[in-house]
């Protein structure tokens, strides 16, 4: 990949992508509508070790029959506003059966550290069944991961070692369970011991291995699991929905993940801490901005903090990180694309 930043949203037209012209630049192309026939609006992005980006979803397919099924499906970038490549099957728990299939939800993907993707899935029994995806491309059987039911709500992140792991929201509990292996070739085994109390649709991965962030069910602030030291409050009650971060932000000489997250009427809240320290405490600001769907923060290629918000106009609109002594302050917004 070149440095360029990208954007993707799933819509109900397909995936819509923005780009930047050149990397760390304010021009950007788009938004184009990505190839992806009968995808539903939902949408995982991961990007393994070479900066291939890979997009996952859930398509509508037509048996010989004419009955409708639900699959996952899979597509790779290879190049920064290039076009992407063909979407291939990445199958489901339930094969083609046009009524448990459609059950299934949403996929949440991983690289382990040998270059190995892991898809996790919800399935009809309300558990999760994974498989992964080698080097070669050939796809293992899926695996069902029994134990505690869960809610339509995965995160997949890698873990210790290189190894994968995912979490789940407890489908009938304010708790979440994590599904692990000690080696990479281990069993798995399910973890609901721990403190993570989630409000539905907050999970989300942290930049550090392991980690996760939430909002805590009774008072909706913002928390941080981080392995071997537990829960962590990261302020922040007001607003709903995930936690967004990158780690390694120069501010002030000082290596700092930089947090975006939703308040309240949509507004836009940045805050930040230093890598690997949340105990010391978050600041957040408003950044003056609103957006409809969760805010998203990534690293340009000069190195600086970029936030991304969709305004109730459709557009896209970014701003980004101005370096100095100033501590964490960003430009002026930045509207993109024609909406």
């Amino acid at each position: 990949m070149d440095g360029r930043l990208s954007a993707y949203l799933p819509s109900a037209a397909g995936v819509l992508r923005w780009t930047e012209a050149r990397a760390g630049a304010d021009e950007w192309t788009g938004p184009e509508l990505l190839d992806g026939p009968d995808l539903l609006p939902g949408l995982d992005v991961v990007q393994d070790a070479q900066g291939y980006v890979h997009l996952f979803g859930l398509r509508r397919r037509k048996r010989p029959d004419g009955e409708r099924f639900v699959e996952m499906a899979h597509a790779t970038q290879y190049q920064s506003g290039r076009p992407l490549g063909p979407w291939h099957s990445a199958g489901n728990p339930h094969g083609n059966d046009p009524a448990k299939s459609r059950q299934a939800g949403f996929p949440a993907a991983a690289f382990d550290a040998e270059g190995g993707l892991h898809v996790f899935v919800r399935n009809v029994g309300h558990s999760i069944s994974t498989r992964r995806q080698g080097a070669d491309g050939r796809w293992s059987a899926w695996q069902h991961l029994r134990g505690v039911m869960v809610a339509d709500e995965l995160v997949a992140l890698t873990g210790d070692a290189g190894v994968p792991e995912v979490w789940a929201r407890v489908r009938d509990a304010a708790a979440a369970v994590r599904w692990h292996r000690a080696t990479p070739g281990g069993e798995w085994a399910a973890d609901a011991t721990g403190a993570v109390s989630p409000a539905p649709g907050s999970l989300s991965a942290a930049p550090e291995a392991g980690t996760v962030r939430y909002r805590y069910a009774g008072s909706n602030e913002v928390c941080v699991q981080v392995p071997g030291a537990g829960a962590v409050s990261l302020g922040g009650p007001d607003g709903t929905g995930p936690v967004a971060g990158v780690a390694g932000v120069d501010i002030q000489g000082w290596d700092c993940t930089v947090l975006v997250r939703s308040g309240e009427s949509g507004a836009c809240l940045v805050g930040a801490h230093a890598d690997g320290r949340p105990e010391s405490g978050v600041w957040w600001f408003d950044a003056g901005e609103t957006s409809v769907v969760p805010p998203a923060v990534a690293v340009d290629g000069l190195g600086r903090a970029v936030v991304a918000v969709l305004g109730d106009d459709g557009r896209l609109r970014i701003t980004r990180q101005v370096q100095g002594d100033a501590g964490l302050v960003f430009a002026r917004w930045t509207v993109v694309g024609e909406g």
